[in-house]
């Protein structure tokens, strides 16, 4: 493949570590006579600039070398479009605290494997989803989990704690206050209304550095998977939340599972301040704000994107 490469690094991803993965495949692309350029995103928000600023040089591949954060900004720099010509490749090089959607595709996280793999051109179609007008390409999530992530987001946590650790300090933290949500779900084929711990909609099946939380979902099978997990006593939820590890967590009767291609949410009003407007993460982000009695959207984007292979 006769490719410009476009390399987007997030210098605190996985502590540091994506400023000599960058270099790296820089220098292993170079071997294979591949040209490319690197660029550092300095701030949250400009790997989605960085995006935007290589499809107007004309790049052939964009690599995220960062976690699910750094891809989540890039494919909402690319904003994209199936069928169209001139959406870039994206390659991964995974470097990050939660590294969820390399996992999912197998992808390498070797610089020389990965540079081989672009000189190569193997590529694979996947699907995104979409909650209103932000893409995302592993788990979007409203409720619990999305507390705990602004928790953890906030660097509250202990700065010895990453990744998982980091999330199960916030849950523990979280719980003993959380007020359940009243929410209004539609999907193409159900309707759900009433309180929950959370909601997650899976493009990939785990999220969270690990977490699996919609067992089954394929990122090529033109579908979401809905995971709902209705309000339960506190106590219960210690002991629901550590099967998400290995996806039991469906066995559980307050626990549903579906597929749909579109769905709507509304956040229901009700006599708690704190549910007058909730976040909903998407690939450890903040995706979409939901006030009460506001519907947002959630839909599939088949075959969204190509993505570089081994």
């Amino acid at each position: 493949m006769s490719s410009e490469v476009f390399i987007i690094a997030n210098p605190i991803a996985g502590d540091g570590k994506s400023g000599e993965l960058s270099n790296k495949l820089v220098e292993a692309l170079s071997r294979l006579q591949v040209s490319s350029t690197l660029k550092t995103a300095l701030s949250a928000g400009e790997s989605e600039e960085l995006a935007r600023l290589a499809i107007v040089e004309g790049s052939d591949v964009i690599v995220a070398c960062g976690g699910d954060g750094t891809v989540h900004e890039i494919i909402n720099g690319i904003k994209p479009c199936p069928g169209s010509k001139v959406s870039p490749l994206l390659a991964v090089l995974p470097a990050g605290r939660c590294n969820d959607f390399s996992t999912s595709l197998l992808l390498p996280d070797s610089p020389v494997e990965l540079a081989a793999a672009i000189k190569s051109g193997h590529t694979k179609k996947i699907d995104l989803g979409k909650v209103g007008e932000t893409f995302f390409a592993t788990v979007a999530t409203l409720g619990f989990d999305s507390e705990v992530a602004e928790y953890v987001d906030s660097g509250a946590t202990p700065f010895f704690l990453s990744g998982i650790l980091s999330y199960l300090y916030g849950l523990l933290i979280k719980l003993p206050k959380y007020q359940f949500p009243e929410v209004r779900i539609r999907t193409d084929s159900s309707m759900f209304r009433g309180s929950i711990l959370l909601s997650a909609v899976g493009n990939t099946d785990r999220y969270g550095g690990g977490f699996l939380i919609c067992p089954g979902a394929k990122i090529d099978d033109g579908l979401l998977h809905l995971c709902i997990v209705r309000q339960i006593p506190r106590l219960e939820v210690l002991k629901v939340l550590p099967k998400v590890f290995f996806g039991q967590h469906v066995s559980h009767p307050k626990v549903s599972l579906e597929t749909f291609s579109n769905m709507s949410v509304v956040l229901e009003s009700t006599d708690k301040p704190e549910n007058l407007s909730v976040w909903i993460w998407a690939d450890g982000e903040r995706a979409e704000l939901l006030s009460a009695e506001e519907e947002t959207t959630f839909k599939v984007i088949a075959s969204a994107i190509s993505v570089v292979v081994t």
